[in-house]
C-alpha cells in the first residue's frame, strides 16, 4: 500500500481542509495519516481509515515559539511511518512536508489560495510563501499541486516552481448535492425559519467562517441597500464564528440594521439541507479564494449563485450566475437583487447540476489524485487533462 502523511495546519473549516480529510479517506489503495500542527478539533468528520495526530498546542504563537518541537516530533512521526508520499497543505504544512525527503519520501504541496490582502495581517503567511516559493525551484518538493488554474497562476506568478506544478480541481460529492423538490425545500425552510413570518420571503445565504477574507463587511452593507429598496428576505449565515453569541458577529450585524432579517446559524453540518432552502447562494469574499466548494455545493444543489471575481469563481459559474467585483456593495446589491427576480425552473436546476457533476465531481478528483501518488511518472495527470482541453477547444 502506498504510505502518505499529510501535513496541514488544522482540520477546522476550510476548503483544503475538507479535500485533505476527502482525499485521504477516499484512497482505496493507500494509507494515509493526517499530521496537525495545531491540536484543534476536526470540523470536518474523518473517516475511520485516516489516522489523525497533532504535533503543537492549540494556539498559534505558542505553537511558533515551540517550533523545533514541532519539527523533531515531525521527523519522529516520519521515521516510523516511513512514507512513499509527504503531501503539504497551504504554506505552513508545505514546509513541514519538506522533512519527507530526510526519509526518502516525495514531497507533494497542495496550494488553494490566490492572492492574500495587502494588510499587515498575514506578514507571517506572507513570509512562508516566499519561503515555499523559493524552496519550489530546488529538490524539497517533487510536485505542485493547485486547486484551480487561477491558483497556478498567481502562485507561478510569485516565482513557484512552473515545471512541477499539477492542477486538479475540487470535487464534491454529486449525489449528496443535487436539486430538491418543492416537497424538500419547504421541508428545508421549516427547518431553518425562526417563525412562520420567514417562510413568506426570499432566501439569500452566505455559508463563509467570520473572517476579513469572506468579506462580510461588503454583504451585509449590500444588504441593507436591499432593505432600503423595500426587498423582503432572510439572510442565513452558516459558518464558524457566524452564531448569534459570537459577540463581534452579532455587533456587526447590528450596525448595518440587519438584525430583523439575518438568521445567524453558525457552523452546522449538514450544509446540504441549507442550499435546499436557499434561493439565492452569496459568496462575498474579497481576496484569496482559489476553488470554493460552497459554489460548487449551491450550482450542483440546484441554487442560484452570485460571488465576487476573486479566484476561480467565474471560471466556476460562467453563464449560471453572476460575478461582481469585490468589496462593492452596490454591485453586489444589484447582482442579488437581479437574482432574486429570476425564475428558476426545474430545467435550471438540472442543468446547474450537471455543469458540476461533469466537471468538479469528487470522484474524478479523486482519481487524479492516485494518478500523483501511484504512478512513475505524476505530471501525467497534467498532461492529459491538457490534451483534453485542446480537444475540447477544437
Amino acid at each position: 500500500m502506498v504510505k502518505v502523511v499529510h501535513f496541514i495546519p488544522t482540520l477546522e473549516q476550510g476548503g483544503a481542509e475538507r479535500m485533505a480529510a476527502e482525499i485521504a479517506g477516499g484512497d482505496p489503495t493507500g494509507s494515509h495519516v493526517i499530521v496537525t500542527l495545531l491540536a484543534r478539533e476536526p470540523f470536518f468528520r474523518v473517516p475511520d481509515n485516516v489516522g489523525v495526530r497533532s504535533l503543537g498546542p492549540r494556539n498559534k504563537l505558542l505553537a511558533l515559539l515551540m517550533l523545533p518541537v514541532g519539527i523533531v516530533r515531525a521527523l519522529l512521526v516520519l521515521r516510523r511511518l516511513a512514507p512513499q508520499w509527504t503531501v503539504g497543505w497551504l504554506y505552513y504544512g508545505c514546509l513541514f512536508a519538506c522533512l519527507g525527503k530526510l526519509v526518502g519520501a516525495r514531497v507533494l504541496w497542495s496550494l488553494h489560495g490566490t492572492e492574500l490582502e495587502g494588510t499587515g495581517r498575514y506578514w507571517l503567511t506572507r513570509c512562508a510563501r516566499r519561503i515555499c516559493a523559493a524552496l519550489s525551484r530546488t529538490g524539497c518538493t517533487d510536485v505542485v499541486h493547485y486547486c484551480s488554474e487561477a491558483s497556478r497562476q498567481t502562485h507561478q506568478q510569485q516565482g513557484f516552481a512552473r515545471t512541477k506544478s499539477v492542477v486538479v480541481h475540487n470535487g464534491i460529492d454529486t449525489h449528496l448535492f443535487r436539486p430538491a423538490d418543492a416537497a424538500a425545500r419547504a421541508v428545508a425552510r421549516n427547518r431553518f425559519a425562526r417563525d412562520a413570518g420567514d417562510l413568506a420571503v426570499a432566501w439569500i445565504g452566505c455559508v463563509a467562517r467570520f473572517e476579513a477574507q469572506k468579506d462580510h463587511v461588503c454583504l451585509l452593507r449590500s444588504l441593507q441597500i436591499l432593505k432600503g429598496r423595500g426587498y423582503r428576505f432572510r439572510c442565513l449565515f452558516a459558518g464558524r464564528n457566524c452564531q448569534a453569541n459570537e459577540e463581534a458577529f452579532a455587533r456587526l450585524i447590528a450596525r448595518h440594521g440587519c438584525a430583523d432579517v439575518a438568521i445567524a446559524l453558525g457552523a452546522i453540518d449538514d450544509v446540504a439541507e441549507l442550499y435546499r432552502a436557499l434561493d439565492v447562494l452569496v459568496l462575498s469574499s474579497s481576496h484569496g479564494e482559489g476553488m470554493p466548494l460552497v459554489l460548487l455545493e449551491a450550482l450542483a444543489s440546484g441554487c442560484r449563485v452570485v460571488a465576487t471575481d476573486v479566484g476561480s469563481c467565474r471560471e466556476i459559474i460562467g453563464t449560471m450566475g453572476i460575478v461582481v467585483p469585490p468589496r462593492d456593495a452596490e454591485a453586489l446589491a444589484a447582482a442579488i437583487a437581479e437574482t432574486l427576480l429570476a425564475q428558476t425552473t426545474w430545467e435550471w436546476r438540472l442543468r446547474a447540476h450537471a455543469l458540476i457533476a461533469e466537471n468538479y465531481d469528487k470522484a474524478r478528483m479523486l482519481r487524479s489524485w492516485l494518478d500523483i501518488t501511484t504512478a512513475t511518472d505524476p505530471f501525467r495527470v497534467a498532461r492529459r487533462r491538457a490534451t483534453v482541453l485542446e480537444a475540447s477547444s477544437r
